[in-house]
């Protein structure tokens, strides 16, 4: 299953908005499954620790890391400063810096600066931001909370509340399966039939990053067409995902590999497609 996939069977345990989970509730056991944290532990913290004390956020990171094998143990995301532990466990090509125009994709752990919290990013709908996070509650309240939020969007640099910035995000793709490659990757070299719309288009992948198509079925990798319709760049976004934009028509392809022989995807992120490995 795809990393991102895990993300989303694991994160329907958040109910939709604008319901929440309390730690002093009827949810309160899915709390402490999602955060390991206890009302107890929180009032203990609140009674004996300086503010603003424990709350949720970090625990419900660091389980959901853990829980959908985005994470080991001895990297426990469910902390500050995750730019810096990247570092130095060699992953700092999964941290993501804002910048006008990225977003975080689902699944991908967000963090803020100056103020410290962390979260989840789902998705984006328009200009309007889907999260979920825990420490939604304290101790001016006296539980915590975990629930999905709607986080409305006014500039090309994603905010959280109030116009707070965010320091960046974790993107999990490249966390758990590392960066993209330097170099095309044999398994995609070569032909490839995709279905679509009724007919069947052959793509052809070489080496120097660019795929081209043609509806003339090839017999061989020998035997490539002396033309083709259109040409794309690839760029990969992830060891085992990429990009492909047309230069005639300036269509946008997204694949991903599922298996040696299979890539699924989507055409302009509204119609999906697949490819089937010819030779």
């Amino acid at each position: 299953m795809d990393i991102r996939d895990s993300a989303r069977m694991y994160l329907l345990q958040v109910p939709p908005f604008p319901s929440q989970i309390t730690s002093n509730g009827p949810l309160a056991g899915l709390f402490t499954k999602l955060s390991g944290i206890t009302q107890s532990m929180l009032l203990n913290s609140w009674a004996n620790d300086p503010p603003p004390g424990l709350t949720s956020c970090n625990g419900f990171v660091g389980i959901y890391g853990n829980s959908t094998g985005i994470a080991m143990p001895n990297r426990f995301l469910g902390q500050f400063n995750l730019d810096k532990k990247l570092a130095v466990w060699g992953k700092s090509f999964a941290w993501v810096t804002p910048s006008a125009g990225v977003r975080p994709k689902f699944g991908d752990v967000f963090e803020l600066a100056p103020r410290l919290h962390q979260g989840i990013s789902l998705d984006f709908e328009g200009n309007v931001w889907n999260t979920a996070e825990g420490g939604q509650g304290g101790s001016k309240m006296g539980f915590d909370i975990i629930k999905r939020k709607q986080l409305t969007q006014i500039s090309d640099i994603p905010t959280h509340d109030k116009g707070a910035a965010l320091k960046g995000w974790v993107d999990i793709d490249l966390f758990v399966n590392g960066p993209p490659p330097t170099t095309v990757p044999s398994w995609l070299l070569g032909w490839w039939a995709v279905p679509w719309r009724g007919r069947t288009f052959f793509y052809f992948f070489d080496s120097k990053f660019t795929a081209s198509w043609t509806f003339s079925k090839p017999i061989s990798n020998a035997l490539a067409p002396m033309t083709f319709e259109d040409t794309a760049s690839v760029t990969f976004d992830t060891t085992t995902s990429m990009t492909l934009k047309w230069g005639k028509t300036g269509s946008i392809e997204k694949f991903s590999k599922l298996d040696e022989a299979t890539l699924v995807g989507a055409w302009n992120g509204v119609e999906p497609l697949s490819a089937t490995k010819m030779f």
